[in-house]
Parts: structure tokens; C-alpha cells; sequence
């Protein structure tokens, strides 16, 4: 009787501890937990190491996954910048007209506006409005200059547009009337025009 009190005051002094490992080894050989295991000084500081050491071997373990997984991707960005540098040398060695070579990367989150900025734009919403759709153009007047040569002087255009709108009215009207038929490619401004005496004038 002395013995077991004795050994049940050591197990008591060691507190938390003893309770965990008692609890853990209850759990391991299928003990009920209404039937406590009383172990001495040297066994539970046997058990916390053995603990200690699967928690280090566990954490020793996610460190070299880390570390492999680190490596790994350095090897990947190193061969993706080899095979850009390959595809940049290729470019600059034999360039294709229309194709261009540009570097894009990433700039992380979007940039916030000012408290000042954002208020304006709160207070006049359909002057900030972002732009939708595609705007409705016929006819590019876009002018391409090639490099070297003099810019074109005077007038670039015969009509204004507003002259061009009702040249195109007029013409469409006489040609559904049948006053005038095209005789020529659309291409061509060419039509002909029926006169009196059964004969044909040819309008440019």
C-alpha cells in the first residue's frame, strides 16, 4: 500500500504531463480511461521524449517537402527564362514584319485612388461613365505617312462629308429611279446616263 501511494504522489506531482501521457498510452493499448496507468519519473520522461521527437520528425519533414518544392520551382523559372532568352535571340535574328516582342508581367493588386479622386468621381458618375461598346465608324481617315517622305499639303479629301453624304443621296435616288446605271466596277465612279435621241453620255 505504502509503494502504490508513493507512486501515485510522483505521478500527481508531475501534473499535466503525466495525465497526457497516461492519456495517450490508454488510448494506444485500448485501456478504458476508468482504469488509470501509473508510471514512474523515467517513463513519462521517456514518453515526452519520444513525443517530442515524432513532433520534430514531423516538422523536419514539412521542411524538406518546403525545401524540395522550392527547388523545384526554381528549376522551372530558370527554364522558362531560358526559353525566353532562346525566343528573344530568335526574334531579333529573323524578324517577321507584323510581329512584335513584348515582355508583360504582372503588377499585383489594381492601384487605389485618392480619397479626393474619389469623390469626384462619386459626385459625377455619368461624366466618368466607362465606355461600352464599339463606336460607329464607315470610314477610317487615318493617313499613313511612310518614314522619310514629306507630309501631304492641301486638301487631302475632294468633299467634305457632309458633301459626300448628299452626293451618295443623289446618286442612290437617280439609280432607283433608273436615270443612271453603273456600267463599270463599284470601284470606279463611272455611270451611264440615258439622254434623249437613244443614245448614252457616259458621267464621271
Amino acid at each position: 500500500m505504502a509503494i502504490a501511494a508513493q507512486q501515485s504522489s510522483q505521478a500527481s506531482s508531475l501534473g499535466t504531463a503525466g495525465s497526457t501521457v497516461a492519456q495517450t498510452l490508454s488510448q494506444s493499448t485500448g485501456v478504458m480511461a476508468s482504469q488509470p496507468i501509473v508510471l514512474t519519473s523515467d517513463e513519462i520522461a521517456i514518453h515526452q521524449a519520444a513525443l517530442q521527437e515524432a513532433q520534430l520528425q514531423k516538422a523536419l519533414g514539412e521542411i524538406q517537402a518546403e525545401k524540395e518544392r522550392t527547388i523545384r520551382r526554381r528549376a522551372r523559372m530558370q527554364r522558362r527564362e531560358a526559353d525566353v532568352a532562346a525566343f528573344y535571340n530568335y526574334c531579333k535574328q529573323n524578324p517577321e514584319e507584323g510581329m512584335h516582342l513584348v515582355y508583360v508581367s504582372a503588377t499585383g493588386e489594381p492601384m487605389k485612388m485618392s480619397p479626393e479622386i474619389e469623390g469626384v468621381v462619386a459626385k459625377y458618375p455619368d461624366l466618368f461613365e466607362e465606355p461600352t461598346g464599339i463606336v460607329e465608324r464607315e470610314v477610317v481617315h487615318a493617313i499613313k505617312i511612310i518614314p522619310g517622305s514629306s507630309i501631304p499639303k492641301g486638301r487631302i479629301y475632294r468633299m467634305s462629308p457632309g458633301e459626300l453624304d448628299e452626293l451618295r443621296r443623289q446618286l442612290k435616288e437617280l439609280i432607283e429611279k433608273g436615270w443612271i446605271r453603273p456600267c463599270l466596277p463599284l470601284r470606279i465612279t463611272s455611270f451611264i446616263c440615258a439622254k434623249e435621241g437613244g443614245y448614252a453620255e457616259d458621267v464621271h
